[in-house]
């Protein structure tokens, strides 16, 4: 009777091996089916050279939407895999802790909400003059961001990195003046943040877009600026004087509160 048992025992362990073989047998074919179905993803919507992630459009044009590389001093190529750079999407550089210099290249029109929000080592970057929309939230709380600045053609070009041959074999461009938007709390909670100048494309800004940018105390604005939204400059503490455009037709509540 108690072989019996023990048999019957033995019996249903192996069972209990050969089942858990099974489901590992299908759980591998189920990662292999999901691996392949997203590197079918990637290679129909979106391409994957030099650590970056990009969405191609039919105009031979591209967006920046992950970027997987390290580059603490970082020049973004105006080409992938021959598709023009003009956008850097919602998110792409979130949260990336090793970026400290990013430059950008005279092809990207937009950079869109959160691009480099939580960027927390990042310490300057240029704005080109193609600009014509910065996202909101874009720059939130890079809080070692001391300067944002321009790079004429020529800068950028001394430069022996790869990713700045790119910029010789694309078409540059410059918005129209007063064309774009800089979105709300694009740079709010940047505190090392001491000088920017924005290019000529941006006509209005944001609510609340500097705010918290406690060490403000250069800024450069454009001279086709119309409008300010409530709040852009609230608790800029060291910002004691601006110049504003004779051109502005709208300001809002609070722009300067707590302002020196």
């Amino acid at each position: 009777m108690g072989g019996s048992v023990s048999k019957e025992r033995a019996s249903r362990v192996h069972l209990c091996s050969d089942t858990s073989k099974e489901r590992a047998v299908h759980l591998h074919k189920k990662v292999f089916c999901l691996f392949f179905l997203v590197a079918l993803l990637l290679a129909s919507s979106s391409l994957f050279a030099l650590g970056f992630v990009i969405e191609a459009h039919p105009d031979q044009s591209c967006t920046i939407i992950e970027y997987h590389g390290i580059g603490y001093e970082l020049p973004i190529p105006a080409l992938i895999d021959g598709y023009i750079v003009t956008a850097i999407g919602d998110g792409a550089f979130r949260d990336h802790p090793l970026l400290t210099t990013v430059y950008i290249p005279n092809t990207v029109t937009t950079i869109g909400e959160n691009a480099f929000a939580g960027c927390t080592d990042l310490v300057c970057f240029n704005l080109p003059k193609s600009i014509v929309h910065i996202g909101e939230r874009a720059f939130y709380r890079c809080t070692k961001l001391r300067e944002v600045f321009e790079m004429e053609d020529e800068e950028a070009f001394e430069h022996d990195e790869k990713y700045f041959s790119t910029w010789m074999s694309a078409p540059w461009s410059t918005a129209p003046a007063g064309s774009g938007s800089l979105g709300k709390e694009a740079f709010s909670g940047c505190q090392e943040l001491s000088e920017i100048t924005l290019p000529q494309s941006i006509g209005s800004i944001g609510a609340n877009a500097f705010e918290g940018c406690t060490s403000l105390n250069q800024i450069t604005l454009p001279s086709v600026l119309s409008s300010l939204a409530d709040g852009v400059f609230r608790n800029c503490t060291s910002l004691e004087a601006i110049d504003l455009p004779s051109g502005m037709t709208a300001l809002g509540a609070n722009v300067f509160a707590n302002c020196h």
